[in-house]
């Protein structure tokens, strides 16, 4: 809406508070905190027109078997899942803190965005049809320089569901060589 940004300050302001009576909060932080409030409104105005639909915090559950037998449920609580006007999907984390970069998500270290994607494809979310397409995944960064980043995840060698798929595969290897009590 028009007024959203004044909404969300006066939220923010009575969330704040307490902080707010410090003259150094005042001072030093609550201005980052209002530039975060307009990263994030930027970013939300770029995007709606393309979404159809939006999940917040939406749970996910998915069992995978592995080589023993045996199974393992992978869980997940997804920030945001929003549903394209194209059909597709994308999957958004938040992060106050830093957020992985690019290569540090693309070599596996950081698999959050990635298997997530993969839960969404394979119908773990309930609210969401098994075979939905996710084509995007984005972490939104808050505070911190400018108010705050969106990294997208995107690669010149790989496209985010080859990496997806990649990720799922390795942690059912991974998960099934950890089972057997012969390694380490």
């Amino acid at each position: 809406p028009l007024d959203a940004r004044a909404r969300i300050v006066a939220q923010a302001r009575e969330a704040f508070a307490p902080f707010l009576r410090d003259a150094d909060f005042a001072a030093l932080r609550w201005p980052g905190v209002e530039a975060a409030i307009d990263f994030w409104l930027g970013f939300e105005t770029r995007r709606r027109a393309e979404i159809a639909d939006i999940h917040v915090e939406i749970s996910g559950r998915l069992t995978l078997r592995l080589a023993d037998g045996s199974d393992f449920t992978l869980t997940a609580q997804a920030d945001r899942i929003d549903k394209l006007k194209s059909g597709d999907y994308a999957v958004l984390d938040y992060k106050t803190g830093a957020a992985p970069s690019k290569a540090v998500v693309r070599v596996g270290f950081a698999p959050q965005l990635t298997l997530e994607a993969a839960m969404i494809e394979r119908g773990a979310f309930p609210a969401i049809p098994e075979g939905a397409r996710v084509a995007q995944a984005v972490y939104v960064k808050l505070m911190g320089a400018g108010g705050g980043d969106e990294i997208d995840l995107t690669w010149k060698d790989a496209s985010f569901a080859d990496v997806s798929a990649e990720h799922f595969a390795r942690l059912g290897t991974y998960l099934s060589w950890f089972r057997d009590e012969a390694n380490g």
